[in-house]
């Protein structure tokens, strides 16, 4: 009882840091109803459903800066960045917001706010238009 207590004051809390720091501006830009859709899908993850997407952000970093050394943003790394990069979406974005050109206006997100640019540079100097550029590469037209 006391896990399950402590994860779901956990995810309290980062739906409470994340309202601080970005509430306002993503209920300008994507709506209060994809908002609270995306809080209760994150509201309702399993330990397990967040251990994965915590695995999988790793995953992202590891594939990203190798596929920023290799410098093909269409090469085997890349895809795979954008393929697990994906697969995180799925796990905070509420069903039925997922599209390519939405995934790829968030990319285009991290290479023009400085708050995820600099996630992004720390991983691979050049990440965060990297991973833009291995999106536009992969993503169906």
């Amino acid at each position: 009882m006391a896990n399950n207590e402590e994860f779901e004051d956990l995810k309290q809390r980062a739906l409470s840091e994340n309202e601080e720091k970005f509430g306002e501006e993503v209920r300008q830009k994507y709506g209060q109803s994809a908002v609270e859709k995306a809080n209760e899908k994150f509201k309702g993850m399993t330990p397990q459903q967040y251990s994965d997407a915590a695995e999988l952000s790793e995953a992202i970093n590891g594939a990203l800066a190798e596929a920023v050394a290799s410098g093909d943003v269409g090469g085997e790394a890349a895809r795979r960045c954008c393929a697990l990069h994906q697969e995180w979406l799925s796990y905070f974005w509420p069903e039925g917001m997922y599209s390519p050109q939405a995934h790829l206006a968030l990319a285009q997100t991290y290479c023009i706010d400085e708050r995820f640019k600099q996630y992004y540079e720390a991983i691979a100097p050049g990440g965060a238009e990297f991973l833009y550029e291995a999106l536009k590469a992969y993503l169906p037209k």
